[in-house]
């Protein structure tokens, strides 16, 4: 359990990008020990790469609706669901090549990709794993959002979900997301956006490639032309884009994670302050 880890061999998907439409394929491949996790545009000139780290998280992160790996005009984007998969199945080193600019997105949440991991097996490698442990809590803060971590000895996370809706007011989730929880409490549950926002989001550029099946539609009586699979299904999605975020430290990190209301772009501003005053040596 404290070795690294790669897959057995390499996986193919081929889908449409959520928010982009586009149509995409991706491959995930092995990859050398201590090599992290990589993302290469392969349609491009040069084919870009950048391995998961603080520093490659895109500042268009701010938008709140993706997580997106690389810089302007070379980006890929949609890529907190398979990066949640890969750290949930231990997956410490893989190299993702796509040839769009966002990944496949697939049924809207995680379990596509921790089944094929779970097929595909994974395999040990000589070197060990690292984990950030912090010393002290790290905690940001926007408006009425909030998140926070604090030293524990397992990963956990405490999530409140708590929006202005009927269908949406006081999920609270608690997990300690391992293996065998991720894929039988978190992985199936699905992206999801208030039907309200939806042509909002469409006119910003988002949510292109979106429907009613790969994505809930929420509107005050539930889920339009869909069902939940999962009770707190909506806020168990967020502890799922949460895990996928914290892949940007680098390491799985040992800390009690509290996050009221929060997103992508708080999470990408706790990765940055747990990274920097990790580098700084005071975690």
């Amino acid at each position: 359990m404290n070795k690294q880890h790669t897959l057995k061999k390499e996986i193919f998907f081929e889908g449409v990008g959520l928010h982009t439409g586009k149509k995409v394929t991706m491959t995930v491949k092995p990859a050398g020990e201590n090599s992290g996790i990589s993302f290469k545009r392969i349609d491009i000139p040069d084919a870009p790469e950048w391995k998961v780290s603080s520093e490659s998280l895109h500042a268009k992160n701010t938008a709140g609706r993706c997580t997106i790996i690389g810089k302007e005009g070379a980006s890929v984007q949609t890529i907190e669901h398979v990066l949640a998969a890969l750290s949930a199945m231990r997956v410490d080193n893989a190299s993702v090549e796509v040839n769009g600019p966002e990944v496949p997105g697939m049924d809207g949440s995680a379990f596509p990709f921790v089944t094929a991991i779970q097929k595909t097996g994974i395999s040990e490698q000589d070197s060990l794993r690292r984990h950030i442990v912090l010393k002290k809590p790290v905690m940001v803060r926007e408006g009425n959002a909030s998140i926070s971590i604090y030293p524990s000895e397992e990963f956990k996370i405490t999530y409140v979900l708590d929006y202005d809706h009927d269908q949406l007011r006081s999920q609270v989730v608690n997990f300690t997301p391992n293996e065998s929880v991720f894929i039988d409490e978190l992985a199936a549950a699905r992206t999801f956006c208030l039907k309200h926002e939806a042509e909002a989001l469409k006119q910003a550029g988002f949510g292109k490639g979106a429907d009613y099946q790969n994505t809930l539609v929420m509107d005050e009586t539930g889920p339009i032309e869909n069902v939940l699979r999962l009770d707190n299904e909506c806020a168990r999605h967020k502890v799922v884009d949460l895990i996928g975020d914290l892949s940007f430290l680098g390491a799985p990190v040992k800390g009690h994670v509290f996050a009221i209301r929060s997103g992508h772009y708080l999470n990408g501003l706790l990765v940055k302050e747990i990274s920097a005053q990790f580098k700084n040596s005071s975690l």
